[in-house]
């Protein structure tokens, strides 16, 4: 099912009933600026909307305040397993963050990279890995599915703290970051 909520990365809208964007992932180590970029621009020049990079170090951060600058389409920082370059990416400019809450440390390390995320007007993908979680063991909750149970949880939330959560509903099924 289509998205009802639209979102903007940078000048690129997503979901809601806008056309489609592609989006390509640089495959070179982002600390080497003159390389990501190369792929860049050929990823630009071949029709893509948005590019993804990985930043899994410190050096890819120093790379990564020059990349949003020059970069001819938004950039998205792809972070795993360290909440803190999420926080960094966030501060060096990034258009986008995409991290998975499975690998980022712990539900507080999402919370401080949504809260910093909220406060910059940076857009956040989290990648869902709930079944992936429940395969492995990590899933214990009686709810039917893990996706009931995560929304569960998020309503758990909202109703408990009103306009102060971290979350709100945004449609059926469908929750987003409260901006407040």
């Amino acid at each position: 099912m289509a998205s009802r909520r639209q979102i903007w990365v940078k000048g690129v809208p997503i979901g809601g009933g806008a056309p489609v964007a592609v989006q390509s992932m640089t495959k070179t180590e982002t600390a080497d600026y003159d390389a990501t970029m190369r792929q860049i621009r050929a990823i630009a020049d071949a029709g893509a909307d948005l590019v993804r990079v990985a930043v899994p170090r410190d050096d890819d951060v120093e790379a990564l305040k020059r990349i949003v600058v020059e970069s001819p389409i938004p950039v998205i920082a792809d972070i795993h397993f360290n909440y803190t370059l999420a926080l960094k990416a966030i501060d060096a400019g990034a258009d986008c963050i995409r991290l998975n809450p499975g690998n980022i440390g712990g539900p507080d390390k999402v919370a401080q990279v949504a809260d910093r995320a909220r406060a910059a007007g940076t857009p956040m993908r989290c990648k869902e890995l709930v079944t992936a979680m429940a395969d492995r063991g990590l899933w214990t909750s009686t709810a039917p599915t893990p996706h009931q149970t995560l929304a569960s949880a998020l309503l758990r939330e909202i109703t408990k703290k009103g306009a102060g959560s971290r979350f709100r509903k945004a449609d059926r099924g469908t929750f987003e970051l409260n901006p407040a």
